[in-house]
């Protein structure tokens, strides 16, 4: 399984190295499937063939100029019953056993809504430094992978309670099978929040506590005045999406400090309630 998305700010549409990075690690991915047959493979095999997909990927992209994109890919080991998750950026792998969220994998990001990135540009190079991410399933978990379309607007609950109502259906009534029912809910799920809704979406949240690493960095800072540092320091104190109390999908390693955005534009985000347009891609399957 495997979701890529293109970052936006690109020349030219990024869609295409995203594309790419999935028929790639398909590509690769399924030759370890082969080679599962004869031997034993480890965390270390399912990385090497990821960087392998990334690089041909990436070689592949060379002439097209700037091109960005986000990447998660689960392998599945049958035999240990484990899965192995390979993440660059803010794609999320999610595994929900008996409606309950039981596993999510690491966002790695640089900065709020700034996520490391598979790059066309030869300078910009996370790949070798991918932490793969290890998990036992049982038959019966859901996984989920999806772009940051689904979790920057979609809480926890939100996508539990899709996979309970694409679960309770018969599955005559389900073309492709209940995953992709349980997908196909996520999707208009996510794209329903762009029309409307009247509550704190996770993005706002996020955006809320990120306005409190802002203010501590504004507090250090002895070129801000005090006066200004105070009327952050206020807004900050009555940001209402603080008070959201649902679970998000929050799981991220930071793995460098940028200050791409403003204070102010970050206290804008923490009081969005209407969706965040994006790309939204959900796979989604049944373990067995």
């Amino acid at each position: 399984m495997v979701v890529a998305d293109g970052v936006s700010g690109t020349a030219k549409s990024s869609g295409v190295l995203a594309r790419m990075l999935v028929a790639e690690t398909l590509s690769k991915l399924a030759k370890l499937r082969k080679r599962t047959r004869e031997e034993p493979v480890c965390a270390e095999d399912f990385s090497q063939s990821m960087q392998a997909a990334t690089r041909s990927a990436r070689k592949l992209a060379k002439r097209k100029g700037r091109l960005d994109s986000t990447i998660s890919a689960v392998f599945f080991d049958e035999n240990l019953r484990q899965m192995f998750v390979y993440t660059i950026g803010d794609c999320k792998c999610v595994v929900f056993r008996s409606g309950d969220l039981v596993f999510e994998s690491d966002s790695i990001i640089y900065d709020f809504n700034v996520p490391a990135v598979v790059s066309s540009n030869q300078s910009v190079n996370y790949i070798a430094e991918v932490q793969i991410q290890v998990f036992a399933y049982k038959a019966g978990d859901v996984c989920f992978l999806f772009s940051d379309g689904v979790h920057d607007n979609l809480y926890v609950d939100d996508i539990a309670s899709c996979v309970a109502s694409a679960a309770s259906l018969p599955l005559s009534r389900s073309k492709g099978g209940i995953a992709e029912e349980m997908a196909r809910r996520t999707v208009q799920r996510a794209m329903d929040t762009f029309k409307c809704t009247t509550e704190f979406i996770p993005f706002a949240v996020s955006a809320a506590g990120f306005c409190r690493e802002a203010l501590n960095e504004l507090v250090a800072n002895k070129t801000v005045e005090s006066e200004d540092v105070k009327r952050f320091r206020q807004k900050c104190e009555v940001i209402p999406s603080l008070n959201v109390k649902r679970a998000a999908f929050v799981k991220e390693r930071r793995v460098r400090q940028l200050a791409f955005y403003s204070a102010s534009k970050l206290l804008a985000f923490a009081h969005k309630k209407q969706g965040k347009r994006d790309d939204v891609s959900v796979c989604a399957a049944v373990l067995a």
